[in-house]
């Protein structure tokens, strides 16, 4: 499966909605300069924006990781995509708090992960 990087995703499912970058990012709660910085590739965002941008789009996460035009998907690459919807489902479940603890522990496993370190 191609993937497009995630800005452009973005963009894509943005335009499809007929939105505007300021209209997606009030929807979103963060910034217009934020949502155009990620559309054009100069940031990445951390796993939180990704799934309010994803509300706000209304559509599944794991619908900015994949390839819009690409619907034929080994079985592999579609059981990660379901445990992704699984995971996002889950995740929207959890308190506040929770979430925010989720996700401090997965950029602490990522930076980890960047430096060579052990998890």
């Amino acid at each position: 499966m191609k993937h497009l990087p995630i800005g452009e995703q973005i963009r894509y499912y943005r335009k499809k909605r007929n939105l505007n970058q300021k209209q997606l990012a009030t929807l979103a709660s963060c910034s217009m300069d934020y949502i155009s910085m990620l559309e054009r590739g100069l940031y990445y965002p951390n796993v939180g924006v990704l799934i309010q941008i994803a509300q706000a789009l209304e559509i599944p996460v794991t619908r900015l990781l994949e390839d819009p035009s690409d619907f034929q998907l080994s079985d592999s690459e579609n059981q990660q995509i379901w445990i992704l919807a699984d995971f996002q489902e889950d995740f929207e479940r959890l308190e506040q708090w929770e979430r925010i603890f989720l996700i401090e522990l997965f950029r602490h496993f990522c930076e980890r992960n960047r430096a060579g370190l052990p998890l």
